[in-house]
């Protein structure tokens, strides 16, 4: 990968915090830690100049990426319990930056009473230990008191010495307008299911396919993702790597073609091609980390087949 799409992957959600708040001092805290900080603080040589520059406008980029695809992030810290929402979160929900309260109490008054004790659970999980991730579609109340449903995300950033939870990061995605089902899991009819167990390529992923309009939903283990098709119908394409635990990408679009869905499906592997010609089990394939360039061929065609 290159470009703004190669910055997304590397700064992971961390990093997509910063960019979104546009804290540049946070952004370049996330730059360091994906290693490109040398890019931001050397400046002896022309060529040191012109790669920060070449930074800040990944950087500007990918700013702009996060906000066409309409995420919102939030931080919370653990020790005080204070959480933060950034612009374009308190936004998604109509209210103003700052309007909504900070407090894990007020979370709890955001969430629908019929997805809060999941939501919990979820988020005792994540914090124990129990879950490498929380993921959860939930209804927040918005500012005009209409339930707006939210694809939310996060993950644990820091721990102490002791391995306690310092902070957790996370995204929200606003999914109105998709069909949510009782058990609230959106249905997968229609929709482009991309299914990667990479927490940071996922997302930049999504926020492509988001970018071209079209509705997506993300799973990081495919047998969720093949349940999740069986329940929530045909989706309009499956986007997988290959290289997954439990059941590989081309055993999951060998299932899919068996169990006779119609659906286009792009494998994102490490092997070349040529180590798929003639698997009548997939549609195409992409280098594992492909750039946008790559995909947006294929993107291009799901659009003239809708």
């Amino acid at each position: 990968m290159h470009g703004s799409s190669v910055l997304l992957a590397g700064l992971g959600v961390t990093g997509l915090a910063a960019i979104a708040a546009w804290d540049p001092a946070a952004a370049l805290t996330a730059a360091a830690a994906a290693g490109v900080a040398g890019l931001w603080w050397h400046r002896e040589s022309a060529a040191a100049r012109r790669a920060h520059a070449g930074l800040v406008a990944e950087l500007a980029d990918a700013h702009l990426a996060v906000e066409l695809a309409d995420v919102g992030m939030w931080s919370w810290d653990l020790r005080t319990n204070v959480i933060h929402y950034s612009r374009s979160a308190s936004a998604m929900l109509g209210y103003a930056p700052g309007e909504i309260a900070s407090t894990l109490s007020a979370w709890g008054k955001l969430v629908h009473p019929d997805d809060l004790a999941r939501a919990r659970r979820a988020v005792d999980d994540l914090v124990v230990g129990r879950a490498a991730r929380y993921e959860q579609i939930v209804r927040l109340r918005g500012a005009d008191d209409r339930w707006i449903p939210i694809l939310d995300r996060g993950r644990i950033t820091a721990r102490d010495a002791e391995g306690r939870p310092l902070r957790a990061v996370g995204v929200h995605v606003d999914i109105s307008g998709e069909r949510v089902r009782p058990d609230g899991r959106v249905a997968t009819r229609d929709k482009v299911v991309i299914v990667d167990d990479d927490d940071d390529a996922r997302p930049v992923l999504e926020a492509w396919v988001r970018q071209w309009g079209l509705p997506v939903l993300g799973f990081a283990d495919p047998q969720e993702a093949w349940q999740a098709i069986v329940d929530g119908g045909a989706p309009l394409a499956v986007v997988t790597a290959d290289d997954l635990p439990g059941m590989s990408g081309l055993q999951l679009a060998t299932r899919l073609r068996d169990a006779g869905h119609g659906c286009r499906i792009l494998l994102m592997s490490h092997r070349d091609r040529e180590s798929f010609a003639g698997c009548t089990a997939i549609d195409g394939v992409l280098p594992a980390r492909s750039v946008p360039s790559e995909l947006q061929p294929w993107l291009t065609t799901l659009l003239e087949a809708r």
